[in-house]
C-alpha cells in the first residue's frame, strides 16, 4: 500500500513540479517520486494494443497507463527502503482517467476506448494505486499563464494552446474527483503552497530543514 507517498494531481500547468521542489527544498523528510532510476525507454518503446491503431491518442494515453505504473512500483520501493521519509510525486494513474476522459469529451475518443483505458488502468495491482492525493484544482486563467511561461523555455505541449480543451481537461480532473475525492483540494494558487505546507506538517509530520546561518 502506498501510505507515505503523496501525489499533487492536476492538469499540466498547475505549477504541480514547482511545489515539489519548493517541498522537497524546505522539509529535510522528504524525497522526490520520480526519480532518475526510472527507465523512460522501457514505456516509450512501441506496444501493441488489441483494437487500437498505432500512433493514435489512445495508443499514446496506454503507454502513460504503463508509465505510472512503473513510478508507482518505484514509490513503493522508495517506502521500503526508506521508512522515515514521505515521498513526494507530481503525477500518478488518475492522469490517465482524467485525459482518457478529456480525449473522449473532445472526440479524440470513441467512448469504448476511453472506457477501455479506464477499465485497463483499474486492473492494476490495488498496492499500486494513488491514495493519498492533494488536488490542485485551479482556474483556467492560472493554467494559461504557466504554460504560456513555459513555452519560454520549452515546447508546447500536445493541445496546451487550445483553451477548450485545457477547459475539458480541467473539468475531467474535477469530475474523477468528484467521484473519488482526494485528501485534499486547492482553489487558490495565490495560498495553495502554503495550504499544502502546513496540511502536510500537520498529518504527516514532516520536519522543516534548519538552514545555518553563515
Amino acid at each position: 500500500m502506498l501510505e507515505r507517498t503523496i501525489y499533487l494531481a492536476g492538469p499540466g500547468g498547475t505549477g504541480k513540479t514547482r511545489i515539489i521542489s519548493n517541498l522537497l527544498s524546505e522539509f529535510s523528510n522528504t524525497l522526490p517520486g520520480n526519480p532518475d532510476k526510472l527507465d523512460r525507454k522501457s514505456y516509450n518503446r512501441t506496444q501493441k494494443w488489441e483494437g487500437y491503431e498505432e500512433d493514435t491518442y489512445n495508443y499514446a494515453i496506454g503507454k502513460i497507463i504503463h508509465r505510472h505504473i512503473k513510478e508507482a512500483k518505484i514509490h513503493e520501493e522508495l517506502e521500503q527502503e526508506n521508512p522515515d521519509k514521505v515521498i513526494l510525486a507530481d503525477r500518478c494513474l488518475v492522469d490517465a482517467f482524467a485525459y482518457s476522459l478529456a480525449a473522449e469529451r473532445f472526440g479524440d475518443l470513441k467512448k469504448w476506448q476511453s472506457f477501455s483505458i479506464r477499465s485497463y488502468a483499474w486492473s492494476f495491482p490495488n498496492k499500486l494505486m494513488p491514495r493519498k492525493i492533494i488536488f490542485l484544482d485551479y482556474p483556467l486563467s492560472y493554467i494559461k499563464e504557466n504554460l504560456e511561461n513555459r513555452w519560454k523555455r520549452e515546447q508546447k505541449g500536445f493541445r496546451e494552446d487550445n483553451e477548450e480543451y485545457l477547459r475539458t481537461v480541467s473539468k475531467a480532473f474535477q469530475d474523477y474527483f468528484q467521484m473519488l475525492p482526494p485528501m485534499l483540494t486547492l482553489n487558490n494558487p495565490e495560498t495553495g503552497l502554503e495550504q499544502i505546507k502546513e496540511f502536510l506538517k500537520k498529518n504527516f509530520k514532516l520536519e522543516e530543514v534548519h538552514h545555518q546561518k553563515q
